[in-house]
């Protein structure tokens, strides 16, 4: 790997660590302290409620638990969320090239299997029909592997199929 690749590579991993790590516990940290110092401080029936910092950290913080836990909570269940993982499948063709193959080999395994019971009861009618629409499947796959590349977001087009097909099968 070369120096560039490695130095933006530290560059990248030190922005995640920071974001998802430091960078709350120290603006927690130093919310805490700027309200104790102006806010508490300069008014006297708050500091019966908040005798000390502590007791003002403490209390604070197990508030902003709560309430931080449950707008999460809310946002990560609402379409605001749905939005935004339609975003980051656009934006990022590697993960819905990923999600698409694991659900054609699914698919591809499932057809295989039914063909092969199929063929293990040829002692029955064979059913023509079945067979023909295992291999139409099969066909609309190979056919989507020849046609996709990374910028004509055929995948994308797959994956919005293949969830509207779900949602009307469940109503």
């Amino acid at each position: 790997m070369k120096l560039g690749d490695k130095i933006f590579r530290s560059w990248y991993y030190l922005q995640l660590g920071w974001q998802l790590y430091f960078a709350i516990i120290f603006a927690f940290i130093n919310f805490i302290t700027v309200m104790y110092a102006f806010v508490i401080d300069d008014y006297q029936f708050l500091q019966i409620i908040f005798p000390n910092y502590f007791t003002f950290a403490l209390i604070f913080s197990v508030s902003v638990f709560i309430l931080c836990t449950c707008v999460g909570y809310r946002i990560f269940h609402s379409r605001e969320r749905r939005a935004q993982i339609d975003i980051n499948f656009e934006i990022n063709p590697y993960a819905i090239r990923r999600t698409v193959n694991s659900e054609m080999i699914l698919k591809t395994y499932v057809i295989m299997s039914n063909l092969l019971v199929l063929k293990n009861q040829q002692k029955e009618s064979v059913d023509e029909k079945k067979i023909e629409e295992y291999m139409e499947e099969l066909n609309s796959i190979k056919d989507i592997m020849k046609k996709r590349t990374m910028q004509n977001k055929l995948e994308l087009k797959y994956i919005k199929t293949e969830t509207q097909e779900e949602v009307t099968k469940n109503k």
